[in-house]
């Protein structure tokens, strides 16, 4: 093997099908597939989220006395 061809071979493995394999997943993910522009197509209910993501709010006295508590050291 001739070191051009060898340097064309290594160049085409390491730029060329990483770049063409980049190209086609953006052409498939951009690709319409007839569906028209979206407007007919139902959304997609978000999923409720986990009890240990929701911020549980203190009792309204508790909170009244960390604002007390927080004044004080000003």
């Amino acid at each position: 093997m001739s070191p051009t061809f060898n340097v064309i071979c290594s160049f085409a493995l390491t730029y060329g099908f990483p770049m063409a394999f980049a190209a086609r997943e953006l052409w498939v993910l951009n690709r319409n597939e007839g569906r028209g522009d979206g407007g007919d197509r139902a959304p997609v209910a978000p999923k409720p989220l986990p009890d240990c993501l929701i911020p549980k709010l203190a009792p309204k006295a508790l909170q009244d006395r960390q604002r007390e508590d927080a004044l004080e050291l000003v």
